[in-house]
């Protein structure tokens, strides 16, 4: 008898199809408790026992299209019940016009990363009782940060301390202690001392009042705190600042007694960066962090498993602000540079967006003619990107520090909508008595997640908030916010609470409302208050029965969260001492009085130089210290380069002091130059730069090249830094010439030397060692026309010239034979008359030469990087006719 798992089936009818399909799964089901048959055993027919025509046969047969108009309808005969329960009498064709399509609007908005939280026009001012503060900081706020579902929240400070505040009542829950260091290796504290024990017993004390973190050996920061992020489960703190790591805490969040010292403590350091760490940011609720510095780089991190990811590089600027919601894109501030940059870390590219408003002198450099563009009375230049903050996955907002507030669409590489003096202008007296009117600039942004609010700090006493519109065209503001101080940071959220009585925050127990100028609350008004203060929070609307929040998320009232110090977050350039108490005066930071007059002041990140006639001072730049006073010969030109970088911080002079030199011929000597390390504060190296006085200085940005000039002016010398090695030599001409500047390109490829003889020298010097030759423009025009029959008949001549000059000079004097040596510029701009004095530089984005006269000229010529020779003329502005008219 042949199988019948081969025979060919027979037709059935509808009734005998469906059992076999139930015994089939009743066989499945009892797989485990029944053993298998063998397969002549086994009954393999399909039989039914159901309609062909029932729900389960036509949901088998249905197409996807279909599919999703079911799925569709029941949704909203599910949304439609909800609503009913919601609503109580209303009509249900209402209800479906007003509440269903708006739902749907905004579960597709929420699902395609677009605004859907509409509160702006239900938003009013907070009540007084609503202002809460806390106090407890020894030094500027800096940062503050909390998430949806937390019962704290978190600030720093410039002292390097984190504080862990209870949003019910805003009381101290724990402080996360700045690590000390000690400079004496040997040095133990001791036990059993006096000083011991009294900390002893003033820790008991206060063991009730609010917890220390205890941190172990090499964990904490040593620096001032610049940012903060919680992560959305509330488990994990990270902070950054100026020691360049970020520290990762465990936190508890929900702790319900006032000590969570006990459960919280420190986890690992994530290293990598170079420079200060600027803004902190985790990506929705995941444990992905993105981190971005003062080194010009963003990096991210996986805070779950404490390693790293990867290296975003594009900006050529230090980095001042990042923010990022739930896809997986995040919206850096160029500062300096005017930019911000959209990273998009699934597609590895970036998108960059420019500065809304330029000055006049970006518009020339850039194809424009100022000559004949009229200039508005009330223009204000944006010079730097201070802010930034994400609306949805499509559009962001940007502040700068000229005061203006910028919104922007991926979509657009130009600003949607601008408002200009966003809090402001500032009246500024000098010390001659002249006043001038400046912006206030954005020192912080914040906006409600996928909302269509923002508010907005500076330092012009309050805090504004600001509400966009429906199609993110424009924003207008709402209302104002007191605050006494300069706010530093800014976070909007919307507690994530069912019922109104989960609110985190208790206004009536907080001892002060008001703001921080307000007087603590007695114990016995803290009790009685509960009941008797009115609030906006209390104004939820709940559901009798349930208890749960009318409506939807909207309905929830936002939870705004400042930061106000004394001065910005990151310098102290301004600084308001009174702040607190609510009368803001601006004050002189630090004063130095030297004895006698000031010739020439230089700074980079690190040091000040301040030059005197015999003398020079250098102070730490980040607390005005003095560190070292360097005696010198007579300087009456105030000579002296400072490099710009952090790392190689080299000083280089033309004097010297005597105490330095080791004989009595080294300190006669009047061209030698002193390289000093100002991190080191010691001499490196002395060059004997030139046999006459020293007419110049310059130093490249990397502070590996130092150029030289006499007082003669013939010849300029460029040595390496602080080796002290002739890497170039050039000849400028052959009759005497006064030396105005000396400055190198961002690439230090080309030199640019300035003089009295009306013309602009321009040198090309060899790549440094180790550059790549993609970034040197004038490298990778060499390289295209390398091997053509020109070039190697040019390389022949050069080599039989250079062959000539070597044999002559040992026959001729010393003078001749460096006019032989010595090598003529690449390329030269000629003055249209006759200059007092004038300085020059090379741009760093295009092959343009800018030229400054002391007589209120800006020039720009087009540089050939190809050719060289003389560079012609584009553009020609006079600033002091220009300035006259405004």
């Amino acid at each position: 008898m042949s199988d019948p798992f081969f025979q060919k089936k027979r037709k059935r009818s509808g009734d005998a199809r469906s059992a076999s399909s139930v015994k089939l799964r009743k066989r499945v089901d009892d797989v485990d408790e029944e053993p298998l048959e063998s397969v002549e055993d086994m009954d393999l027919r399909h039989e039914y026992t159901q309609d062909v025509d029932s729900d389960e046969e036509a949901n088998a047969r249905e197409t996807p299209a279909e599919t999703k108009i079911r799925l569709a309808r029941l949704y909203l005969e599910g949304f439609h019940d909800k609503e009913e329960e919601l609503v109580d009498g209303a009509d249900a064709a209402v209800a479906d016009r007003e509440n269903i399509t708006a739902r749907l609007q905004r579960d597709v908005d929420e699902g395609g990363g677009k605004m859907h939280i509409r509160i702006a026009s239900r938003l009013a001012a907070p009540l007084e009782n609503d202002i809460l503060a806390t106090r407890g900081h020894r030094m500027s706020v800096t940062s503050v940060c909390s998430n949806v579902a937390a019962d704290s929240f978190f600030s720093a400070d410039k002292e390097g301390r984190i504080v862990q505040w209870r949003l019910r009542d805003g009381r101290q829950v724990c402080i996360f202690p700045r690590r000390i260091e000690h400079t004496d290796i040997g040095w133990m504290p001791s036990a059993t001392s006096g000083a011991a024990r009294r900390r002893a017993r003033a820790g008991q004390k206060t063991k009730t009042m609010q917890g220390i973190v205890h941190l172990e050996k090499e964990q904490g920061h040593t620096a001032d705190i610049y940012a903060l992020a919680l992560s959305f489960d509330g488990k994990h703190l990270v902070s950054g600042g100026r020691d360049r790591k970020i520290g990762v805490w465990r936190v508890e969040t929900r702790q319900k007694e006032p000590d969570a010292s006990n459960t919280t403590h420190f986890v690992k350091f994530l290293l990598g960066h170079k420079d200060a760490i600027r803004a902190l940011a985790f990506r929705g609720t995941t444990s992905e962090l993105f981190s971005a510095s003062y080194d010009r780089t963003v990096k991210l991190f996986d805070v779950a498993q404490l390693s790293y990811i990867e290296t975003l590089f594009g900006h050529q600027e230090s980095i001042q602000d990042l923010s990022c919601l739930r896809s997986d894109r995040a919206v850096t501030a160029g500062g300096r540079e005017r930019t911000c940059r959209l990273w998009k870390i699934h597609d590895e590219s970036q998108l960059v967006f420019r500065g809304g408003a330029k000055s006049k002198v970006h518009m020339l450099l850039e194809g424009g003619d100022l000559v004949d563009t009229p200039s508005r009375k009330n223009e204000v230049h944006e010079g730097s990107m201070d802010c930034v903050a994400m609306i949805d996955d499509h559009h962001f907002l940007s502040g700068s520090d000229g005061g203006m507030i910028s919104l922007w669409s991926i979509a657009k590489k130009k600003p949607v909508f601008t408002m200009p003096l966003a809090h402001g202008y500032e009246v500024h007296t000098d010390d001659d008595g002249v006043s001038k009117t400046l912006p206030r600039y954005i020192t912080s942004l914040s906006c409600l997640p996928y909302g269509d609010v923002f508010a907005s700090g500076s330092w012009d006493g309050s805090i504004r908030v600001w509400a966009l519109h429906e199609q993110l065209r424009s924003f207008a503001p709402l209302f104002t916010i007191p605050a006494e101080g300069v706010v530093n940071s800014l976070q909007l959220i919307t507690p994530s609470i069912e019922r109104g009585s989960e609110y985190p925050v208790h206004p009536a127990r907080w001892r002060r409302r008001g703001g921080l100028h307000m007087p603590l609350a007695a114990s016995g008004e803290e009790e009685s208050g509960i009941r008797n203060q009115a609030s906006r929070v209390s104004a939820i609307q709940n559901d009798p029965a349930t208890g749960r929040i009318l409506g939807h998320k909207e309905s929830i009232a936002p939870l705004l969260l400042a930061g106000v110090g004394c001065e910005p977050k990151s310098h102290r350039w301004k600084h308001f001492p009174h702040a607190h108490t609510g009368t803001l005066r601006q004050s002189i930071i630090c004063e130095l009085t030297f004895p006698s007059a000031i010739l020439n002041v230089r700074l980079n990140r690190k040091r000040i130089v301040v030059v005197l006639d015999t003398s020079i001072y250098v102070y730490d730049i980040s607390n005005m210290k003095l560190l070292q006073m360097i005696e010198t010969r007579e300087n009456a030109q105030g000579l002296c380069a400072l490099a710009p970088s952090a790392e190689n911080c080299f000083l280089a002079y033309a004097t010297h002091s005597g105490a330095e030199t080791s004989t009595s011929a080294a300190r006669d000597v009047p061209g030698n130059v002193v390289l000093y390390d100002l991190l080191a504060l010691r001499m490196v190296n002395m060059i004997p730069a030139h046999r006459t006085p020293i007419a110049a200085l310059a130093m490249n940005a990397d502070g590996t090249m130092l150029a030289t000039a006499s007082g003669k002016g013939t010849v300029i010398r460029v040595f390496s830094v602080p080796e002290g090695q002739l890497l170039c030599q050039f000849r400028r001409g052959t009759y005497p010439a006064k030396i105005f500047s000396i400055t190198f390109n961002a690439a230090s490829t080309l030199l640019c030397v300035t003089s009295d003889s009306d013309t602009v020298h321009l040198f090309k010097l060899a790549p440094a060692q180790g550059a790549p030759a993609a970034q040197d423009p004038v490298a990778a025009v060499e390289q295209k026309r390398r091997g053509s029959f020109m070039h190697r008949l040019r390389r022949q001549s050069e080599g039989m010239s250079k062959g000539v000059a070597d044999t002559f000079s040992t026959l001729l004097p010393t003078s001749l034979a460096e006019m032989l040596e010595t090598e003529r510029d690449f390329a030269h701009v000629k003055l249209p008359s006759t200059k007092p004095s004038a300085i020059a530089a090379v741009s760093n984005t295009q092959p343009v030469v800018m030229v400054i006269t002391s007589d209120g000229y800006f020039y720009t010529y087009a540089l050939d990087l190809e050719r060289g020779g003389e560079c012609k003329l584009t553009k020609q502005y006079s600033l002091v006719e220009n300035a006259r008219e405004e």
